[in-house]
């Protein structure tokens, strides 16, 4: 496809949204099959995009890649808003997956819906009901010890949702969703310099996962003028809290901003908002923490991976608290818990579907 093709589709994929968006008796498995239809377009058309724009300079590329950055952006707004009505109601994922075949570009649908699902989850948690007091009250007993693993210098008294959500725990305000959905949708776009490593059944080579990062990271922000937002995220999904098994651009910036600042202590765990991450008062971006724990949920859950049998969902999160949060701080403690609930009301809907 050229360049306006692709930007035709993605209009056309908007308008698709935008239709349903209007009904006000929508037809789930119409509202599902079109979800899952159009982010995999998106996730397509911008992985093609991108391996045109790496032979490209970076004016060129960015020239080249604008209006489609631009109809993206419109057409996860549409499909954000969408997916947002539909939390439970449907079986996004679920369907997706019954379609895969186990590619870069249905792995990046995936985690797109469920993370925009997610987020949708999230703020209904905490703007509609107790759930923020009720971390405050548990906190002590359940959380403190493993953030003052993180923030040792920090008196565990003074350590709270203050410390460990700069700013506190909050809602995520509309332009921010739409800016993280963004990134979701294209997270692991620097697969594609390596595609064929990354669908093939090649030993595993530390070196070249590592680099799908780095050149996500570059490519987002050198080739494409989609926002700062996306290419954090992009960058930092694998950072695991510094965990020696995580990896990305984060710890080598905070590793040389100590160099030049020894003394410079990173007091909260968790920002919602770029300036703290990017001046160094924070261990983590929030977006990027809910990606790692979906990026790794649905790795473990993809039936069509070749080297291992996928696990159910509930073996999944049990995997994951244990060696994820208890044996190894590499997730955050809180946001897993909330992923946890998450997960396990998809699983009661469907089993109420199908009784």
């Amino acid at each position: 496809m050229s360049t306006p093709e692709k930007i035709h589709c993605l209009n056309i994929n908007k308008k698709r949204l935008n239709d349903l968006l209007a009904q006000k008796n929508k037809d789930m498995e119409i509202v599902t099959g079109v979800l899952v239809d159009t982010a995999k377009d998106a996730a397509l058309i911008n992985h093609a995009a991108l391996e045109d724009a790496l032979r490209l300079g970076d004016d060129e590329a960015k020239r080249l890649t604008q209006d489609l950055v631009n109809s993206t952006n419109e057409m996860v707004k549409s499909s954000a808003s969408l997916a947002a009505e539909n939390i439970f109601s449907n079986e996004l994922v679920s369907k997706l997956v019954e379609k895969s075949n186990g590619t870069i570009v249905q792995h990046m649908t995936r985690v797109y819906l469920n993370g925009i699902a997610f987020l949708s989850y999230y703020n209904n948690l905490v703007s509609t009901s107790s759930a923020i007091q009720k971390l405050r009250i548990s906190f002590s007993s359940k959380y403190r010890a493993f953030y003052h693993a993180l923030l040792p210098h920090v008196d565990p008294e003074d350590l709270n949702l203050e410390r460990v959500f700069y700013g506190g725990m909050r809602a995520i305000p509309p332009e921010l969703y739409f800016k993280w959905a963004v990134g979701f949708l294209v997270h692991d776009i620097g697969k594609a310099s390596a595609v064929e490593y990354h669908e093939g059944e090649a030993k595993y080579d530390r070196h070249i996962v590592i680099d799908h990062v780095k050149q996500g990271f570059k490519s987002i922000m050198n080739k494409t003028n989609y926002p700062m937002e996306a290419s954090l995220i992009t960058g930092y999904h694998h950072e695991y809290y510094g965990n020696s098994a995580g990896y990305g651009y984060f710890r080598a910036y905070l590793h040389e901003y100590k160099k030049q600042n020894p003394t410079a202590k990173l007091d909260y765990c968790i920002t919602y908002d770029l300036e703290p991450i990017l001046d160094y008062h924070a261990l983590a971006y929030f977006p990027a923490k809910v990606l790692e724990i979906i990026d790794v949920y649905d790795s473990v859950t993809d039936p069509h991976r070749v080297y291992r049998k996928a696990m159910t969902p509930e073996e999944a999160l049990s995997m994951m608290r244990e060696e994820f949060v208890v044996n190894h701080q590499k997730l955050d403690a809180i946001l897993f818990d909330i992923f946890a609930m998450f997960i396990r009301e998809q699983e009661k809907q469907k089993s109420k579907k199908s009784a």
